[in-house]
């Protein structure tokens, strides 16, 4: 004679476990739906709740020689006004070289976004708020 399970069949082994453990499943998927939620390219803005002042102070700069140093940034963007930090870093596979500038007030990034398009040591910046 077969065994048959007692339990209703619309619940799958993943509530089954937590509920021998006495325990309520934990929602795998959320319940808003996909196209509700934000776009991961989306970047946001100063009236959104999400924005952090973090966010405003930093700026990504890319296109970056390899050649780059952190003393030819630093008076790339003086202009801008005062720079606390700078973090350049190189692609693995791609050779690709960019730049974190942490600034020390958010007019100074603002100002700094300004810079886009402008060349530096013979390559054209892109400049852009951090993501």
């Amino acid at each position: 004679m077969a065994r048959f399970s007692a339990r209703p069949s619309s619940m799958d082994r993943y509530s089954r476990h937590h509920s021998r453990l006495g325990k309520k499943a934990p929602k795998r998927f959320s319940s808003t739906p996909a196209h509700h939620k934000p776009s991961h390219r989306e970047r946001p803005t100063p009236g959104t709740a999400t924005f952090k002042r973090s966010q405003l102070t930093f700026v990504y700069a890319g296109n970056l020689g390899l050649d780059v140093k952190n003393a030819d940034l630093a008076k790339f963007f003086e202009s801008s006004g005062k720079v606390n930090k700078i973090d350049i870093r190189c692609g693995i596979r791609s050779h690709t070289v960019y730049a974190t500038v942490l600034f020390a007030s958010v007019e100074a990034a603002t100002r700094a976004l300004a810079l886009n398009g402008h060349t530096m040591l013979g390559r054209k910046m892109v400049v852009r708020p951090r993501p």
